[in-house]
């Protein structure tokens, strides 16, 4: 096993998560096993004489496991200024986020083995690191023996969880995921084709401006791991708090209007709470979907807004926006000052911020929603086997017939869609009426061709055609889940049945 402490000498850290702009004012705290590994590799090229390549590779590659981390509560801040441009006169406004943290970071690998010669050379390489994160991030490192106490943050499996960090791939399958990336290339143009490093040492040395220059939303070589951060209190002498670790990624708001709006116009709905949740926010990437060079974002870590039906009416009656990624301070303003939205017809929908969480606090069944005052779409904290179509799926592709072999059927699409969104769990699918729906229901529930299916901003879909499936898992999984075209806005929702 191995143990590294970090002791930030400047009392801050600077560092950008790898899917957030700097101006978001959000930090990837604790710094994520990408990073970590990285700088000991950068550092160790300030050796004198350079350590062999062979001699690092084989230090390294026991790094490439999972770590867990003891963080300590850390309080935030940020400053504001200008930074000169190539344009006289116009510089650019920089909100430049840290954490402040009230002690020792301290990094763990359970698994990773070193000899006394391997470790000589990693004590060198601690020596000379300077810095963590940004170069204002000055740190200090040092090997320990073992943790000086138990690891409150850890690495979990599956969808579990409460942050997400980017870690470097095994190399076997680095080799594997290109081998097979490369394959796919072969149908394009040869403009429209990209490079990729030859191996796993190559990705860990890549520049990041290359990466974003080169169009990547998230590196080669890279997962995107969950852990479960057991967060401590925070610094009361520091009261200004940022965003780090443990975000909300929930939002539930209550509806009131002279006329609620039918659950038919969720799409609507969704599509207005977003506009004007993108208004308090000065168009937050969270909410767009769009990092700020306007190019869409694809890992479906922006914002969900599903508009339902959770006392069986027909009408909307609340609205839960969610984010697997978390929302930040500047999110969380945003949620906090938006009141109504405009509505059709003359009737504006009142809007109440009625809790903002973590998805265990807010779900359960169908059944019990209305009386525990809680979202089916979320369900109970141990998930649930049964799922029923709330709102209708739109299949993102057409249905095609190759051969006499169906392809791209509406089933196949929800399930290669349940696998994207980590619910990979064996699954039987089937197409069901709105007059099928469990109860409880509406007494006359609207037909699925009767939904809003179309909105402005545009998405991939196959035709104008809908859907309603019962979703039947072989073990319980926690929503929300929602698939297809228009997804983000109020389309393909599901509800916990049992």
């Amino acid at each position: 096993m191995l143990t590294i402490a970090f002791t930030f000498l400047g009392g801050r850290y600077h560092a950008t998560a790898w899917d957030h702009h700097v101006n978001e004012g959000t930090v990837e705290w604790p710094p994520s096993p990408w990073r970590i590994v990285r700088a000991l590799i950068a550092a160790s090229y300030k050796l004198v004489p350079i350590v062999d390549d062979d001699v690092l590779r084989a230090l390294i590659e026991p790094l490439l496991a999972l770590p867990g981390y003891l963080v300590p509560a850390a309080g935030g801040g940020h400053t504001r200024h200008y930074m000169p441009t190539d344009q006289p006169g116009k510089p650019v406004k920089v909100f430049d986020a840290f954490a402040v943290p009230d002690g020792d970071l301290v990094v763990h690998w359970p698994d990773a083995e070193l000899d006394a010669a391997q470790l000589g050379v990693l004590d060198r390489i601690l020596s000379v690191l300077g810095y963590l994160g940004r170069a204002e991030s000055w740190v200090e490192a040092r090997r320990l023996s073992a943790p000086p106490a138990e690891l409150n943050c850890t690495p979990e499996e599956g969808d579990r969880g409460n942050l997400v960090l980017n870690a470097p791939v095994a190399p076997a399958d680095y080799q594997s995921w290109r081998d097979g990336f490369l394959a796919a290339q072969v149908t394009l143009a040869k403009k429209e084709r990209r490079e990729l490093p030859a191996t796993w040492w190559e990705v860990l040395h890549i520049e990041t401006d290359r990466l974003f220059r080169d169009g990547w939303s998230s590196p080669p070589g890279v997962r995107r791991v969950r852990y479960t951060w057991r967060q401590a209190t925070a610094v009361s002498s520091r009261p200004a708090q940022l965003s780090v670790g443990r975000m909300p990624t929930v939002a539930r708001f209550a509806c009131a209007s002279s006329v609620l709006p039918l659950l038919t116009k969720a799409l609507s709905v969704g599509d207005r709470m977003r506009a004007a949740l993108m208004g308090h926010s000065d168009a937050h990437w969270v909410f767009s979907g769009k990092q700020p060079d306007g190019a869409r974002l694809t890992d479906h870590d922006h914002a969900y807004f599903a508009p339902s039906d959770d006392d069986a009416d027909g009408y909307v009656d609340h609205v839960l926006v969610h984010a697997r990624g978390g929302f930040d301070e500047l999110a969380v303003r945003a949620l906090q000052q938006l009141r109504k939205v405009w509505g059709h017809g003359g009737h504006d929908l009142m809007l109440a911020l009625i809790g903002l969480g973590q998805l265990e606090d807010f779900g359960t069944t169908r059944r019990d929603a209305h009386r525990l005052g809680l979202s089916p779409l979320i369900g109970p904290r141990e998930g649930a086997r049964v799922w029923e179509s709330h709102t209708p799926f739109v299949p993102p592709r057409y249905t095609k017939r190759r051969r006499g072999t169906v392809i791209d059927s509406p089933e196949d699409q929800v399930r290669a869609l349940l696998a994207k969104l980590g619910r990979e769990t064996e699954v039987s699918i089937s197409a069901i009426a709105p007059a099928e729906l469990s109860a409880p229901c509406a007494s006359k529930p609207a037909d699925w061709y009767r939904f809003h299916l179309e909105r402005k901003g545009g998405g991939a879909r196959g035709g104008h055609r809908s859907f309603g499936f019962r979703l039947t898992f072989a073990q319980p999984v926690l929503g929300p889940i929602a698939l297809g075209y228009g997804a983000h806005h109020g389309l393909g929702q599901f509800v916990a049945i049992e």
